[in-house]
Parts: structure tokens; sequence; C-alpha cells
């Protein structure tokens, strides 16, 4: 535990259990961990849904964990997803599920049971796919996201060793059939690692993620400081951008900040294509000057001698339903939430981008302000609140509707808190 601390004193870890055994044996691990420190493990088990034992299986691990004096929840995903897109569309529910459990329990970390095979499975995916040096440093084992600092305790750990731990504990686990399902590129993979013809070592693939996971993070620290020279972030979710400053480094190295310019404006988990993003800061460094660009769910203009780089009005489609105290990230970039003052009754509203028709409605209200400081582009994008009869707030732009501007309170929160900050902590392996 010592590699994925520090942690504060009595802490409390939540742990995400399949009933699988490898986050089940991590689940007691901890149990075992947290008791000398006079901290606390608490179990999320996510239902998927996806299959109909889902449900008997996620009550059957709260079974075992209690068994184990283990407190848990089961958290119930209810989306419907076409199979050709099942195993995405899964990971991104079940992840979105854990982080906004944590951040409404006010949680800080959320271990996951990965492990050393799964690293190989991972790096060898990458390798195959020709996903680059940052693909090769693999799964890492600190990752802070949405608020929640993710820990890997057992990324060295083989998964044999994990399974040999519960039977010497007489502890049953559950075994997923989808791990075994050759559609998917990793169960091809696992069954190609774990033959006699594999020229492959998970232990050796471990290695070569750790031995990228270091390059990886002196990279991110250089392109830290570019960016910190270079650009400035403004709180309504767009960036203005010295170009001159931005290519003053190598290639590389400004490739990899305009990488994480893109990916943090654009609210998402991975950056666009290499080949994409190699042509863009090309074009940079050769004096282009975009007038409307497109990339990574960002929009590219160029203003008065600099890039501002927003997020694409189109892109910015989520929409969902906040109810009253809730606290949601909203298209990976805003933090928002229904602080539940008085509202006239409604104890609900939709979330979504402001886009043309809300701008509309604000440019003709008494709170339209003529300079706002925001590229109008930009304000197509912001997050704004909507009840049954229209428009209802837009934090950034401080709009309230008519039903609620008479109560001098504050209702809602919106702070922008991408997925991917700008410059956060370096990328941490083995």
């Amino acid at each position: 535990m010592a590699t994925v601390g520090p942690f504060e004193g009595n802490p409390t870890i939540a742990v995400a259990v399949s009933g699988g055994p490898d986050s089940l044996c991590l689940a007691l691990l901890l149990k075992t961990w947290l008791m000398c420190r006079e901290g606390e493990v608490v179990a999320l088990i996510v239902d998927h849904q996806l299959r109909p034992e889902s449900a008997s299986e996620a009550k059957a691990a709260r079974g075992w964990l209690q068994n184990h004096g283990i407190r848990s929840h089961i958290l119930v995903w209810d989306n419907q997803i076409e199979n050709s897109k099942q195993q995405a569309k899964a990971r991104d529910g079940r992840y979105g599920l854990l982080f906004g459990w944590c951040r409404a329990e006010h949680v800080l970390h959320l271990a996951l049971g990965h492990h050393r095979d799964d690293q190989a499975e991972t790096v060898l995916l990458r390798k195959k796919r020709a996903s680059g040096d940052d693909g090769l440093a693999g799964i890492p084992l600190v990752r802070e996201q949405d608020s929640v600092r993710v820990i890997r305790p057992l990324l060295d750990i083989p998964s044999s060793r994990l399974r040999s731990t519960l039977k010497e504990r007489g502890q049953d686990w559950i075994s997923d059939p989808s791990n075994r399902n050759p559609v998917y590129a990793r169960t091809r993979i696992r069954e190609y690692l774990q033959s006699a013809s594999s020229k492959d070592r998970p232990i050796d693939l471990a290695k070569l993620a750790a031995r990228f996971a270091k390059v990886r993070a002196e990279h991110e620290r250089k392109a830290s400081g570019l960016l910190a020279r270079s650009t400035t972030v403004f709180s309504e979710g767009f960036c203005v951008v010295n170009v001159r400053s931005l290519i003053s480094e190598s290639f590389d190295l400004s490739l990899r900040a305009v990488s994480q310019i893109l990916l943090s404006v654009g609210g998402k988990n991975y950056a666009p294509r290499q080949k994409s993003l190699r042509r863009l800061t090309s074009s940079l460094r050769n004096g282009w000057a975009p007038s409307g660009y497109t990339l990574g769910g960002c929009l590219l203009r160029t203003t008065g001698g600099s890039l501002v780089v927003c997020r694409e009005p189109v892109a910015a489609g989520e929409r969902f339903i906040i109810r009253e105290g809730e606290k949601k990230l909203w298209d990976g970039r805003f933090m928002v939430e229904f602080l539940a003052k008085r509202t006239g009754g409604v104890t609900e509203y939709e979330v979504r981008s402001l886009s043309e028709v809300g701008w509309r409605i604000y440019r003709n209200s008494d709170a339209y302000k003529k300079n706002l400081g925001i590229p109008f582009y930009a304000t197509y994008t912001l997050p704004s609140f909507w009840s049954n009869d229209g428009l209802v707030s837009v934090p950034h732009l401080q709009y309230i509707g008519p039903a609620l501007c008479d109560s001098g309170e504050e209702h809602f929160c919106a702070i922008y808190k991408p997925k991917r900050p700008l410059v956060g902590p370096v990328f941490q392996g083995i």
C-alpha cells in the first residue's frame, strides 16, 4: 500500500467489487490493512443488468462481504446498450456510478483490482495497435480523476496469487463468462498469454510498462511546464494559447501539450489519434492559423494572434436529469450541482448545453451582458439547467429564470473541473 499512498489518518477506501477473484481478494486484503489503521473499507458492487443472473450475483457478492464484516452497496446501472458497444459502454457506466458514489459520500480513494496479468494484456494490446510510448506505459498505479483518487494496489501481483489467497481462506468467487468470450480482443490476448506457444511473459510485459511509465512521467513534467508558460485556462471551459510559446520547444513536446489541451477542453479520456495530432502540431509550427478547425471534440479558432480552444458545440450533447442535492460531472468538463434550495416545488431539472436556443433566451433577458469576455461559440457549450417551462439557470452567465429570480438564493452551481486537467499529477507506474 505504500506505493499507492500516502493516506490520511483513519482512511476510508472504497473498493469496486464484481464478485470475481481479483476485486474480492482486494476487498479482503484492504479490510485487514485498514483494521490496523482504524479505517474502513466500503465495497461498491455494480449490477450492469447485462445478464439475467447479474442481480443474484451482486447479492451473492454482498453476502460474502457481509460475512467478512465489510459494508457494501449495490449500484444498479439501467442503461440499454448495443451489443457492439457493450464492453466500452458498460465500463463507462460502471466508472460513472463508482465516481458518483465516492463524490457524494466524500470518499477520496477508490481501489480497483487490476493485477499484473491485466497490465500485461493492456501492454500487449496497445503494442499490437501501435499506441505509441504512452500506450506502452500501460495502466497507472495511481490516477486522479473526477475528484477521486483511483488506486491499484495489486498491479504488480499475478492473478494466480490472488486466487490462491482466496482458496486458502475458503472463499468462493464468481466467474464472468464474458471473460472467456473470444469475440473480445482482450480475451484472445489473455488466451495467447496463457498458451504454451506464447513468446511474451506477463512479468516481462509488466517490466516494459514500468520502463515506459518513467519515460511518460518525465515527458509529462516537461509538457506541464510548457503549458504553464503558453496556455491560460478560463472557468468557462476554454483555453487561450500563445502559439509562439507553444511551438518554442521540440516538436514532440509541442505535440504532447496540444494533446493535453484537447483532452482537457474536450472532456475526453483519450486523446485523438497520433496521426491527427501530428498533422495539427506540424501545421501550427508552420504558421497555420485555424479559423474553425475541429479535433477531439474541440473547436480551434485564431483570435488576435492567439489560439482559442473551446468545446465543439455539436459535440457537447450530453443531457441528464439532476435531482435535489445531487452533484454530477457533465460533458466530462463541469461539475454541476442542484443545491436544492427554494425552487417552487420542482425537484429535478435537465442539464444540457446552453446551445443557440438557450443563448437567444439569455440574449433577450435582463441578465444579458454584451461584453462577457467569452467567445460566443464557447457560450453555446456552457452547462445550463432546464425545466419543462424552459431555461432556468446558466451559472456562468449569472442567469436565473423568472420563476426563481426573486428568491435571492443560489440554486445551481457549475464548476469547470474536467476529467483531465490541463496540468495535473504526472503518470505514476510501478
